[in-house]
């Protein structure tokens, strides 16, 4: 008769071991990780203790109800002073120990759940990367070396168990990289067209996911002695080798691969604007910072740079570059000029837009789907807009009306 609150009380103090085991010793739920329940560990072990209480105000139940329906059936047992009442009292005795299949599975479900799902995984072998563990490579552009330092930052702080390697180059090196498997995926200013996608496709023999973060700019910037506020799209032209006449003005940019010089030439051609197979005057630089150091020193260049290198208000080397240049206007093909800023970026009004795109082709829910799901969400997207780049995504704002 004691096998029935034994039972609880043994079960409790199971509970309560696990949960002390749980809470401070175990290898992280990689589950409840995956499910975005941060300090799975501890909860686990909260809960377990929980059951065990429980389990054990049972047990006493159990036992202070054992020992009643005993003085009861001995109190009988003693006035009728037969052996069938020995009988019956032991056919009467609810034996506690005796449970249905549920109460088993539910008292199973918890050590069940933890042996499978706290298992010490090596997440920093190929391919057995999680959305919040992992080790992995993945290739941006140099131009948005600001936002992504931020942005790793707070990701690695948030899920200390990912290791994100960013590697900073131009847009064809960064392409070539991704092919060859190099890197695990890529985010870079383009949005491939179907066929260029099957393409890459066909190269990695797999199926690329893409998904748009947002959407930056090329920017025109000059010497503070040149005193110009702006440059036309005739300017432009002749800069990029599409007009027979030679520009007074020499490029200075990062290599006729970035995004920055194949957005403004692509998009030009799409205009109608065929090159004329001659040299352009040209000054290949490392850098955004090398652009923008040239620049200032040369009077007659005009730098092209990435959005992000001079956009964020907040960042103090954002601030001081920006007072060591002068960011120009851009004629439009309607004939206006505008900055390169949000507003007009998300109105179109801005003639070089580039969106920023992430692709990847893991086949699984990996490390760099964590991220992007990260830099999609409204902390990353936040974190984008103030890096002064234009969200794929806005929060927006609720206005009322009286």
């Amino acid at each position: 008769m004691k096998v029935g609150y034994w039972y609880h009380f043994a079960s409790s103090l199971i509970f309560a071991t696990f949960a002390i085991y749980f809470a401070f010793f175990a290898p992280e739920i990689v589950v409840l990780r995956m499910w975005g329940i941060d300090n799975g560990n501890l909860w686990a072990g909260i809960i377990l203790f929980v059951w065990g209480i429980l389990r054990f105000f049972r047990g006493w139940k159990s036992f202070k109800e054992i020992k009643l329906q005993v003085s009861t059936n001995i109190r009988g047992n003693r006035s009728s002073n037969t052996v069938s009442s020995d009988q019956n009292q032991s056919q009467q005795i609810e034996h506690p120990s005796k449970s249905n299949p549920t109460k088993l599975g539910l008292w199973l479900f918890p050590f069940v759940f933890s042996i499978f799902s706290c298992q010490n995984f090596d997440y920093s072998a190929p391919g057995k990367d999680v959305p919040t563990a992992g080790n992995i490579k993945i290739g941006f552009e140099q131009g948005d070396s600001f936002l992504v330092t931020q942005w790793l930052d707070i990701f690695h702080s948030q899920y200390p168990k990912a290791k994100i390697t960013p590697v900073f180059s131009e847009y064809s090196p960064l392409m070539q990289q991704f092919i060859d498997g190099e890197l695990n995926g890529i985010i870079v200013h383009d949005s491939l067209q179907s066929e260029e996608l099957n393409w890459l496709k066909t190269k990695k023999n797999a199926t690329v996911n893409s998904v748009i973060l947002g959407y930056t700019a090329p920017v025109f910037v000059s010497s503070l002695k040149s005193k110009r506020e702006a440059i036309k799209l005739e300017e432009i032209v002749k800069l990029w080798g599409m007009s027979m006449e030679k520009s007074q003005y020499s490029l200075c940019f990062t290599g006729a691969n970035a995004s920055n010089f194949l957005c403004v030439k692509n998009t030009l051609e799409d205009k109608g604007y065929k090159p004329q197979n001659r040299a352009i005057q040209a000054t290949k630089m490392n850098s955004d910072l090398d652009v923008l150091k040239y620049v200032n020193e040369h009077e007659y260049a005009i730098g092209l740079v990435s959005l992000n290198t001079i956009a964020d208000l907040k960042d103090p080397l954002a601030r001081e570059l920006r007072n060591s240049f002068t960011i120009l206007k851009v004629e439009n093909f309607n004939g206006d000029l505008y900055w390169p800023f949000q507003s007009q970026i998300s109105a179109k009004q801005y003639p070089f837009i580039q969106p920023l795109m992430s692709y990847e082709s893991q086949g699984y829910s990996g490390l760099i789907t964590g991220f992007t799901l990260y830099a999609n969400s409204q902390a990353g997207q936040a974190l984008l807009q103030k890096s002064g780049l234009l969200p794929a995504h806005s929060a927006g704002r609720k206005v009322q009306v009286d």
